[in-house]
């Protein structure tokens, strides 16, 4: 417990969202009981034979994506067309996480300003009905406002159809292989990209970024085989360290990480300080699973990164044989300064 007048940046996000559990976990007397509560990528709710999952997530103008962005991608109308295709892969990311999840159903509430263009917003809903069609989701509704910044709620529902094939972050084992489906820190490096840190890269490369960024690829299909043979599971959008983190934190274990086993994309090996990003930098929707079974020819475009071993919640990192030191102040936090 903490004083009740800390500011949020002294707590920090994950310090937030225990405070807020303790209130989520009272039991209520529910016609179909709650499965999987706060604390996981979504929440699982019974209903008869089968379980429906739920998941939202936020993007605000300023914070997650910027305006003047739209200089990098060929205008404001396509801007508004790769968020479209951002906030859903989001979303359709924390159902992958939960294992054998098929979406269903979109819900979106949107804060706009009053001067943007009708133009602007087809071009948002362009972009959710292209990403919708791939994925057979239908939009049935949510709500818009005004708004000083474009404030952007998607909610996702989906469903599954056995307990089995849900998977959870707090059921990782000592003995556990950790494993990750693709390469991180291609999205951090987009976004410093899009915010003109680095002018002297080509043109290419920095495309390159930019449609890591706006256009992940998420692992729906590949989580069906995952899930099973998966303990834990997580997508990795807050970052490889803190997703692990949160892994170990829920099933009361510690991790060995073998940063020279991590994929990396050459493009962001060209960079000197890479490991940052692959360790810390966040949005990139891939997925890091725990499991007991040897994978390498079960599933394929994996990699074995570490184990879980003792129960100390702790996480090392190894490069060559070499500890590393966790960089906490480069780990992802919405709250702190």
């Amino acid at each position: 417990m903490f004083d009740k007048k800390l500011k949020l940046n002294k707590v920090g996000e994950y310090r937030l969202l225990d405070y807020i559990t303790r209130y989520c976990l009272k039991k209520r007397h529910l016609l179909y009981p709650t499965i999987v509560k706060i604390g996981d990528d979504a929440a699982v709710v019974k209903i008869k034979n089968f379980y429906l999952v739920f998941t939202t997530d936020l993007f605000i103008e300023d914070i997650h994506f910027k305006k003047k962005w739209s200089k990098s991608v060929g205008g404001i109308n396509r801007l508004f067309f790769y968020l479209a295709n951002k906030t859903l892969a989001a979303n359709i990311s924390d159902l992958s996480a939960m294992g054998t999840v098929k979406p269903l159903y979109c819900l979106i509430g949107l804060g706009l300003p009053s001067n943007l263009k009708i133009e602007n917003i087809k071009s948002f809903y362009n972009g959710l009905e292209n990403f919708c069609k791939k994925y057979n989701i239908e939009i049935i509704g949510g709500d818009t406002n005004l708004s000083s910044k474009i404030f952007i709620s998607i909610t996702l529902i989906g469903i599954a159809y056995s307990k089995k094939n849900i998977v959870l972050r707090k059921n990782a084992k000592i003995g556990d292989k950790i494993y990750i489906t693709g390469c991180t820190g291609d999205a951090a490096k987009g976004v410093e990209i899009l915010n003109n840190k680095f002018k002297n890269v080509n043109s290419k490369i920095k495309n390159w970024f930019i449609k890591k960024f706006f256009f992940p690829e998420v692992k729906l299909e590949q989580s069906q085989k995952i899930s099973k043979y998966a303990n834990s599971m997580i997508d990795c959008s807050d970052g490889l360290v803190n997703s692990i983190n949160i892994i170990c934190k829920q099933s009361n274990v510690g991790a060995k990480i073998y940063l020279d086993k991590v994929p990396v994309s050459d493009n962001l090996k060209k960079f000197n300080n890479y490991l940052d990003y692959v360790l810390y930098g966040g949005e990139d929707y891939e997925l890091i699973f725990t499991s007991n079974c040897n994978l390498k020819n079960i599933i394929p475009d994996i990699f074995e990164i570490g184990e879980i071993v003792q129960k100390n919640k702790k996480i090392k990192l190894f490069f060559y044989n070499d500890e590393i030191k966790i960089k906490n102040r480069l780990l992802f936090d919405h709250f702190k300064s």
